[in-house]
């Protein structure tokens, strides 16, 4: 059984089972994110001794009708997980998330215009932006991780980095507004033959299927 913490507006409430070794260290530090005309919910989570989190099962409410902002950390290098095996659901505003380093974690960010952003590395995640103009971005290697950008005609942004190594990436959902880029080179979504196409050179295509 995984341990849960649960957000409603503006304050949660955290399962503290001290069996659960995954995350019985784990703190949540509340602060308040604001960005013009929006003031969101901001969190921090980091497990005691900076460990990697483990079995964590979040759960966003609704009624955080402005969305979360939120930062995992815990610990600092490309190669260890900051957090794993993890379930991480948010609720249908405009989310933010950062992780470090990923590892077997399942994501879904819900309806809105939210940001997923995984700083190192990204090792068999399923990552679901859900409806809404949505931003995924990778600062490191993957393997073996799955994207849906939701099939939802709305414009969705996946940054890949120049140099990562990238192996097993699949990207689902995606439709002719969606674009991405690999380093600061743009490629645009076709879906006739399932192809992300260099904005600048037809000729030059990517599958990531």
């Amino acid at each position: 059984m995984s341990q849960t913490i649960t957000f409603s507006q503006a304050s949660y409430v955290i399962d503290t089972d001290m069996a659960k070794s995954g995350t019985n260290g784990l703190s949540v530090t509340n602060a308040v994110y604001r960005e013009p005309g929006v003031t969101k919910a901001s969190y921090l989570l980091q497990n005691y001794g900076n460990t990697t989190i483990t079995g964590l099962s979040m759960e966003g409410q609704n009624s955080v009708d402005t969305g979360l902002n939120m930062q995992v950390r815990g610990v600092y290098d490309a190669t260890t997980p900051t957090i794993q095996s993890s379930r991480l659901n948010f609720g249908n505003a405009n989310d933010f998330l950062v992780i470090g380093s990923s590892s077997g974690n399942t994501v879904n960010m819900g309806s809105g215009d939210d940001r997923l952003s995984v700083n190192y590395a990204s090792v068999d995640d399923s990552l679901n932006v859900g409806i809404g103009s949505d931003t995924v971005v990778f600062g490191g290697n993957i393997s073996k991780s799955r994207v849906d950008l939701g099939s939802d005609g709305a414009k969705d942004v996946v940054r890949l980095a120049q140099n990562a190594t990238i192996k097993g990436l699949v990207i689902t959902g995606a439709d002719d507004t969606d674009v991405l880029f690999i380093g600061t080179t743009q490629y645009d979504y076709k879906s006739a033959d399932n192809n992300w196409v260099n904005h600048n050179d037809a000729n030059d295509k990517k599958q990531f299927s």
